[in-house]
């Protein structure tokens, strides 16, 4: 099947970057590998329809599911200073006070924190229980 799509100016001056840039690349480190613009649309296509067919399993739910910080009782075994933590961590001290008292940390802090304590599992950073 052909199908013909209309692009504005931009669009395709963007695919045409990219996709020679994608072709340098592989030419330099030597593989013969070609994308043409048709290529990159039929792959993004390809992707969105992936990306649509996932849905989430109607078995996973987070009713009844209380995840809670076990940070703080890292922090306070290790005994640091919220200082020594805050520069570490390089998080303000004001947000490590907050997860210290069990807040939730955003994903970049979270990392930060995971990273500083000597990259545990992840399981051991939270307490995850299920209400009945």
């Amino acid at each position: 099947m052909k199908v013909e799509i209309e692009l504005q100016e931009e669009t395709i001056k963007a695919l045409e970057q990219y996709a020679s840039f994608y072709n340098v690349k592989h030419k330099v480190i030597g593989t013969n590998d070609e994308q043409s613009i048709e290529d990159i649309i039929k792959a993004a296509i390809m992707m969105y329809i992936r990306w649509l067919s996932i849905t989430p399993s109607p078995f996973i739910s987070s009713k009844g599911l209380t995840v809670l910080s076990r940070i703080p009782h890292i922090f306070s075994s290790q005994g640091k200073s919220l200082s020594e933590l805050s520069l570490q961590t390089g998080i303000p001290k004001s947000t490590l006070s907050g997860i210290l008292k069990g807040n939730i940390p955003n994903l970049e802090n979270f990392i930060r924190i995971w990273l500083s304590i000597g990259q545990p599992p992840i399981l051991n950073l939270l307490e995850i229980r299920y209400d009945s």
